[in-house]
């Protein structure tokens, strides 16, 4: 076995066990093709949802609550995104819900 194809011996388990014994063949495939491209969207993933466990983050964007205007929602399905809401609650608890415009594309 060549020194790249020890990584992967969970998926060669599972993968004799569903009755796939010529996964051997495809396992150099498997570690410089697949494991690659799904460490890549791995890492676009956790780009994508940097905001998601980001305290500072989160902090800054609420002290600016009170200097807010107005608040415009873009793209996607705002209503099913859970930060929306937290959003909602925070301008509330804050107080400031009187006064900021709430906008959605």
């Amino acid at each position: 076995m060549a020194s790249g194809t020890a990584c992967l011996p969970a998926l060669r388990s599972l993968a004799s066990a569903l009755g796939l014994g010529f996964f051997s063949h495809f396992e150099g495939i498997a570690v410089n093709t697949l494991l690659p491209i799904f460490a890549s969207l791995e890492l676009l993933v956790n780009l994508y949802n940097w905001h998601k466990n980001n305290p500072v983050f989160w902090k800054q964007f609420y002290d600016q609550i009170p200097h807010m205007k107005q608040v415009y929602f873009a793209g996607g399905e705002s209503l099913i995104i859970e930060e929306h809401y937290e959003i909602l609650e925070e301008i509330i608890r804050q107080g400031h819900n009187d006064r900021i415009e709430l906008r959605y594309n």
